[in-house]
């Protein structure tokens, strides 16, 4: 016969509670906290995504301000380009000027190109005219060279009264031009080549 203490089995069944509730403890700690790191990982790395979602949302609201902006730019380049042109254009800056002075309506008695002088980065070429012609005529022509599209640097103006409305004008100028780096040899440019 075998004899049995009460409350054995209440005792027994306590300890396999409390070893399978250690067992759950640890599986959930080693299994569970791992799970719990890389859930927070993934909720930081969701959180800095969308903090570069929103950057570029802002870049993308920018688009049109900065298109905007670059055709100023170019535009502000071509106008440029435009009044400082390269060495290189001389000849197409002449020819406007040349038919700048045969739209005019007054006789030219004398247009001399003087000699180009080279500065660091740039080259003007000194030119002086001589004109004679109604005094509307000629104030028509100031402003038109105000108005040339290339940078005409003046450096004296001789008015002198010729008749009641008549008038002689002498324009000591230069235009200027821009010599890229590209196209300037080492040591600057030499202006006897």
């Amino acid at each position: 016969m075998k004899i049995t203490k009460p409350g054995a089995g209440r005792e027994r069944f306590l300890l396999a509670a409390v070893i399978t509730a250690g067992l759950l403890f640890s599986g959930w700690y080693f299994a569970g906290a791992s799970s719990l790191e890389r859930v927070s990982g993934l909720r930081h790395e969701r959180e800095n995504l969308q903090a570069g979602l929103a950057r570029f949302e802002t870049t993308l609201g920018n688009l049109e301000r900065v298109e905007e902006e670059w055709h100023s730019l170019k535009r502000e380049q071509n106008r440029l380009e435009s009044a400082l042109p390269c060495f290189t254009a001389m000849p197409l800056v002449l020819g406007n000027f040349d038919r700048l002075l045969a739209d005019f309506e007054e006789s030219v008695h004398s247009f001399k190109a003087g000699d180009t002088a080279f500065e660091d980065g740039y080259a003007t070429l000194q030119l002086t005219l001589n004109i004679t012609g109604h005094t509307f005529h000629l104030q028509n022509l100031l402003r038109r060279l105000e108005s040339f599209p290339h940078l005409v640097l003046i450096d004296t103006i001789k008015w002198s009264e010729q008749g009641r409305e008549e008038a002689a004008l002498e324009i000591d100028c230069r235009l200027v031009f821009v010599i890229p780096e590209q196209d300037a040899p080492e040591g600057g440019v030499d202006p006897d080549s």
